[in-house]
C-alpha cells in the first residue's frame, strides 16, 4: 500500500493517477506481491480510475514465482463491484484468471454482458469482501493479495484485523491533495498493535521524493 501524509496530519492512501509520485522500490514491492498471490482481490473502481492497468510481472519474477513457489498457473484476479459501471473494454479484464465478482446490486443487464464477453463470475456474498475471503481461504487458497482502496480493504482493518503481512510504502514530505487522496488508513500506532514492530524496514531517495518502506507481519504468521 502506498501512502502519504494528509493535510490533517493522518495517513491516506494514494491514488494512481499521472500526478502521483512514483516509486521504483514500490513498483518491486508490488511485483513481489503479484508473484506470490494465488488470488489477487481488488476493485472494480481501479477499471475506472487507471485505463491501462496490468497485473502482468517480469520475466525474472515469472521464473521465481514458477520455480521457488512452484506457481505454474497464473493467479485469479478478482475484480469486486458493487454495481458500478465496468468498463467492459478494459484490458485487465482480458487477463488469464480475470474475474467480477458482483453483489446484490447486479443487474440482469450485466451479467449478461458478463457471460456474453465470456468473463468468470463470482458472486459476492452478502456484498462483503471480508466473506469472499473467508470463501476463498476455506477452497485453501494460501496467498491472497489485496490490490484496493480503503473502502474495499476496510473491513480487514476493522476490530480484529484479519491481514496477515503488510507491505507498506510511504512518500515522506508530499501533502496528500485532495484530489490523490484515496482515503484515510490505519495508523502507523494502529499497525504496531496488531503486527507489532515491522519485520524489515529500508529507506531510499525515489524520484525526488524520501521513501520508507516496511514489511510487517502479523504474530504467528511466516515464524513471526
Amino acid at each position: 500500500m502506498a501512502v502519504a501524509s494528509r493535510i490533517d496530519g493522518s495517513l491516506g492512501a494514494m491514488r494512481i493517477t499521472p500526478q502521483t509520485p512514483t516509486s521504483g522500490t514500490d513498483q518491486f514491492s508490488l511485483e513481489i506481491a503479484r508473484a506470490r498471490a494465488d488470488i489477487i482481490l481488488t476493485s472494480g473502481a481501479i477499471l475506472r480510475s487507471e485505463p491501462d492497468l496490468q497485473h502482468g510481472i517480469s520475466p525474472p519474477a515469472t521464473v521465481w514465482r514458477q520455480e521457488v513457489l512452484g506457481k505454474t498457473d497464473p493467479p485469479e484476479i478478482i475484480f469486486i463491484s458493487r454495481g458500478q459501471a465496468i468498463p467492459f473494454d478494459h484490458p485487465a479484464l482480458q487477463q488469464p484468471g480475470a474475474t467480477l465478482a458482483t453483489g446484490s446490486a447486479t443487474t440482469p443487464q450485466f451479467m449478461r454482458e458478463v457471460h456474453r464477453l465470456g468473463i468468470r463470475h463470482r458472486k459476492l456474498l452478502g456484498d462483503s469482501p471480508k466473506a469472499l475471503v473467508d470463501q476463498l481461504l476455506s477452497a485453501k487458497m494460501r496467498t491472497i493479495t489485496l490490490e484496493c482502496g480503503p473502502s474495499t480493504a476496510a473491513e480487514f482493518y476493522q476490530d480484529s484485523i484479519r491481514v496477515d503481512e503488510l507491505m507498506l510504502s510511504w512518500c515522506h514530505g508530499f501533502e496528500l491533495p485532495d484530489s490523490l487522496n484515496a482515503g484515510a488508513v490505519e495508523s502507523p500506532a494502529g499497525l504496531r498493535r496488531h503486527f507489532g514492530s515491522p519485520r524489515s524496514e529500508y529507506a531510499a531517495d525515489d524520484f525526488g521524493h524520501r521513501w520508507s518502506f516496511s514489511r510487517w507481519v502479523a504474530p504467528g504468521e511466516f515464524g513471526a
